[in-house]
């Protein structure tokens, strides 16, 4: 479809088409061949002043460059994306998601003022222009881990349960996992283990089911997270299993931030 948009000179067909192409590898793992892609797709709908277009490119390349552990670039396309967006047709639409990837881009920095300003952000665009469910999908979760790492539990709680809400009425194996992820972390910061374990182990699932093996992995490694803080000493050697088991998917994908987070939880557990 792509080739056939791109030889009658269908524009805006070339770039949808190319802009599903790029989401399509970032969910296979191919996480550059998504960035090449999508930022085609950014080109071709600025040339065609398609200001949606060009801001949900802009949003994606966010999360993919976000995957590869380039904080800062990603960063700088989610900022472009919002100063686009003040033009597109569907703002309230784009906004919301721009912010969602802001605030999982700041957390993977550790900028928790940054998360919680930025969902902040997010939550008032939809509060001013109403529900949707597919920008709430992306949203709440990021919500609940910005609030929960912010000490603001009673917030965390209500977002974690509209995240599950959400997720469920869009039908969706991906935003379960993401939303199950963020409760699993919740329980852990409230030192709900059982409850931690299991969200986390159903997130694991729902990954597994579109075999994304990114989340999978990253579910691996927020389960070690939520071992190392219950710090039992057979916690530690299950951690360090979880953490091995991640470690490989991330230096394969090339997810920098990753990969360095679990090299930095096994270093400091083989110095305990």
């Amino acid at each position: 479809m792509q080739k056939q948009a791109q030889d009658i000179g269908a524009s805006r067909a070339l770039a949808m088409c190319t802009l599903f192409i790029g989401t399509a590898e970032y969910s296979q793992g191919r996480f550059h061949d998504a960035l090449s892609n999508l930022s085609k797709a950014r080109e071709l709908y600025a040339r065609l002043e398609a200001f949606a277009g060009e801001a949900s490119a802009l949003q994606r390349m966010g999360v993919v460059a976000t995957a590869l552990g380039r904080l800062d670039e990603a960063r700088g396309y989610l900022h472009e994306g919002l100063r686009i967006a003040e033009r597109a047709m569907m703002k309230p639409h784009c906004l919301v998601r721009l912010y969602a990837t802001l605030g999982r881009n700041r957390m993977e920095a550790g900028d928790y003022t940054g998360v919680r300003e930025a969902v902040e952000a997010g939550l008032a665009v939809e509060a001013n222009h109403g529900l949707c469910v597919t920008c709430n999908v992306m949203l709440y979760p990021i919500s609940t881990m910005g609030f929960a790492v912010n000490g603001d539990m009673d917030k965390a709680r209500f977002y974690a349960a509209k995240a599950e809400e959400s997720a469920k009425a869009f039908g969706s194996h991906f935003f379960l996992g993401l939303t199950y992820q963020a409760q699993g972390m919740l329980h852990g910061l409230l030192e709900q283990w059982d409850s931690a374990f299991d969200k986390l182990k159903q997130a694991k699932k729902e990954f597994q089911a579109i075999r994304q093996d990114y989340e999978i992995a990253r579910s691996d490694l927020f389960r070690a997270f939520v071992l190392m803080r219950r710090g039992r000493l057979k916690d530690y050697l299950t951690a360090s299993s979880a953490l091995r088991n991640a470690l490989p998917t991330f230096i394969k994908l090339g997810a920098e931030t990753m990969v360095a987070q679990a090299r930095s939880a096994l270093k400091q557990m083989r110095a305990m």
